[in-house]
């Protein structure tokens, strides 16, 4: 939009931008806005179960970036978040922490200990941001004067109305929370939330965003029994620090959406039941975090078949797409690229941590859903692929994993994969006994495990970029004539 604007406006554009800096001030029509009330699940739902999206000022927008880019560099060069806030930040990937989550909780099972992991889901995030404490914390942290006084003006003096089929309500005070929408407010967010670790010390915590997971694991070399009592008294006290936290800084917890996962080598769930704050917290089989599903035993049956029932809803969607009764194969293709192939990206993280099987079936169903899209579902896989010059998704993963190994390499988020990978090295070479930790006895339940940025490397240098073969006319007629035998 900018770039349409003739430069002869663009002059008081940036004094407004200055003063705004200079003076904490700003045009007061940028701090009215209008809400739209997107439906989280289904599209007829309570209030509750929407989430209010604040359409902003354009150029308030430019306004926050600017600022944006300048507190990020006052964070990083300060220090204050800590390496397992994933949530936007630069360098730091939703995957990766997915992987570190999955490396936690495996190598906990590999000591025969039991894991618990409690997902923290609290309410309304960024719509329950308490303006007097976030400013009080930021001067706390250390945040320059300037800086926290413009953060005060930009919160204050908002005003907003919601519009529901062209129809307005009036218009109201907002007393609390971040415009969600805005660029600004999960900076502002985390920011507040930077110090939530010093009450999680007893557990090993992955936050993304607004999305806390705490993993505890059991004590090593005692009973079952004992592992499970232990394990219940810290979580415990881990909940009665996580009410404590909500209540000091005015963030109230979900209690509804907060979930425990237990994790074991051994048959059987938990035998005890635990609440907070009065409300009890459940014990689930599996839960979806960021996106993917974690079962109880690290299986991932259940992602697969879940994203399969997705794709096949919008391969039907794609399908029902005609254009004057006919569209074009290159039309197909973009739809099926626009629409279906985002889900499959999904899968691109974790499918070396597949089992063959599971490999060879989503391997397939990719090219199934594709050929039914083009309208072709009857060729054979590999015809089809060498026809029309398409990549396996295989292939696609390898690509994925050789872009995604380069980026972890001068990132936080992949030393913290690598350094799992290095402690579970000397591990490795602990239970062989090529080195001696004192104090520390072996045992027989203890077991040996790969890391899952092991599996993966390993499983990209073994699968190589195996492309489609080229077939000539007397490949085809064998392949037609005897599949059963065909190499």
């Amino acid at each position: 939009m900018l770039r349409f604007i003739p430069n002869n406006f663009l002059e008081p554009l940036l004094q407004i931008f200055n003063d705004s800096f200079l003076n904490l001030s700003g045009p007061s029509y940028w701090k009215h806005v209008k809400m739209k009330l997107l439906a989280k699940k289904e599209s007829i739902c309570l209030v509750k179960d929407t989430r209010p999206i604040s359409l902003l000022d354009i150029f308030l927008k430019v306004l926050e970036r600017l600022f944006l880019s300048r507190f990020h560099r006052v964070l990083e060069n300060r220090g204050l978040l800590h390496d397992s806030q994933s949530g936007f930040r630069s360098n730091f990937r939703l995957q990766s922490r997915v992987l570190v989550l999955i490396d936690q909780i495996s190598s906990i099972m590999s000591t025969s200990s039991p894991v618990a992991t409690v997902f923290v889901d609290f309410k309304q995030a960024f719509d329950q941001l308490w303006w007097a404490g976030c400013i009080g914390k930021l001067i706390r942290l250390g945040i320059p004067k300037a800086y926290v006084l413009w953060i005060d003006c930009w919160l204050r003096d908002r005003t907003g109305f919601i519009e529901i089929n062209d129809k307005r309500s009036r218009v109201f005070p907002i007393l609390r929370g971040g415009p969600q929408g805005s660029c600004l407010t999960p900076a502002i967010f985390i920011t507040y939330h930077c110090d939530v670790w010093s009450y999680l010390e007893s557990s090993l915590p992955n936050f993304f965003a607004d999305d806390l997971a705490c993993v505890l694991g059991g004590m090593i070399g005692v009973k079952y029994s004992r592992q499970c009592l232990d394990l219940e008294e810290r979580l415990k006290k881990l909940f009665d620090y996580l009410e404590y936290y909500s209540i000091l800084s005015v963030q109230p917890i979900n209690y509804e959406k907060t979930e425990l996962l237990w994790t074991a080598r051994a048959i059987g769930k938990p035998k005890f039941d635990l609440s907070m704050g009065g409300h009890r917290i459940s014990w689930v089989n599996s839960y979806r975090y960021l996106g993917y599903h974690l079962s109880s035993k690290l299986g991932w049956g259940k992602m697969i078949s879940t994203y399969k029932s997705k794709i096949r809803q919008r391969v039907a969607i794609v399908r029902s797409c005609r254009m004057y009764g006919s569209s074009s194969l290159k039309l197909k293709r973009i739809l099926f690229s626009t629409y279906v192939l985002p889900l499959f990206t999904w899968l691109f993280s974790i499918f070396p941590l597949f089992s063959d099987c599971q490999k060879d079936d989503i391997g397939h169903f990719y090219f199934t859903c594709l050929k039914r899209t083009l309208g072709i579902p009857m060729w054979n896989d590999l015809i089809f692929a060498a026809i029309y010059n398409e990549k396996s998704f295989e292939n696609l993963c390898f690509n994925y994993w050789c872009r995604f190994k380069k980026a972890l390499m001068g990132s936080t988020d992949g030393f913290l994969l690598y350094e799992q990978s290095t402690l579970n090295l000397y591990r490795k070479l602990w239970l062989d006994k090529k080195i001696v930790i004192k104090h520390i006895r072996r045992s027989k339940r203890f077991v040996s495990y790969d890391t899952s940025i092991e599996k993966c490397l390993r499983w990209a240098e073994l699968s190589g970029a195996n492309a489609i073969p080229h077939l000539s006319d007397e490949d085809f007629i064998m392949l037609a004539s005897f599949p059963e035998t065909f190499i």
